[in-house]
């Protein structure tokens, strides 16, 4: 009992204190769970925020769909009139072929931009006969356009097509695809929207290519295609 006494007598006599109370250190595992909820909870707002953003923007895109309702532009071969389809010294022929087509854009909210770099190429059995160009213009909404071409070329067939066009002459029945490739912007309100590439193939069936003189159509049909 002496020595206890003692001992508490020297620790008071230096000023030493007894060290303080620890608190209890939390573990490693239970600070990893709380991050680990933490990812959840951010991952659970995000999804909901996307899911919610997606449903936004098919609402918007749904809407303007109603409010614009766009129709496909329509493109046809009116008349077609061969100015000159002659036999050359070295055999080969010289075309040249008056084409009046009709583009109709039926859009009352949507207007159309033609740009430039277009093509038009009349074939004959795979044959490329005469080729030129659209006019780059700007089309109104809820309008149709006549569009004068004149299409030039040369073909090295000679008197072979000659007398393969005289036979289907003389039946009525010429194939001819016309092939048409022409950059169109849409604009909506003012605003010009990304170009396109308006892909049109025109099977037309003719009774005739004689020079200076319409060509009758027999018929026609088309497929369009869209390269965004």
């Amino acid at each position: 009992m002496h020595s206890t006494i003692q001992k508490d007598y020297i620790m008071s006599g230096t000023g030493l204190k007894p060290p303080p109370r620890r608190s209890k250190i939390p573990s490693y595992g239970s600070r990893r769970k709380g991050r680990c909820k933490c990812c959840v909870k951010c991952v659970c707002w995000c999804a909901c925020f996307l899911i919610l953003l997606c449903v936004l923007v098919v609402s918007l895109a749904g809407l303007l769909y109603l409010f614009l309702q766009p129709q496909m532009p329509s493109y046809n071969v009116d008349r077609l009139q061969v100015k000159a389809f002659d036999v050359l010294p070295d055999l080969s022929n010289s075309v040249e072929i008056a084409v009046i087509a009709i583009a109709d854009n039926p859009n009352d909210h949507i207007s159309l931009i033609y740009g430039k770099g277009s093509s038009v190429v009349v074939y004959h059995e795979g044959a490329p006969l005469c080729s030129g160009q659209l006019p780059a213009f700007h089309q109104p909404r809820h309008n149709v356009t006549l569009i004068n071409l004149i299409l030039k070329g040369k073909t090295e067939f000679g008197s072979s097509l000659q007398e393969a066009l005289a036979g289907e002459t003389d039946k009525g029945d010429i194939p001819l695809l016309v092939k048409v490739k022409v950059p169109v912007s849409l604009v909506l309100q003012g605003i010009t929207l990304k170009e396109a590439q308006v892909l049109v193939n025109c099977s037309l069936v003719v009774d005739s290519l004689s020079p200076n003189r319409p060509s009758k159509i027999v018929s026609a049909s088309y497929t369009y295609k869209i390269h965004i």
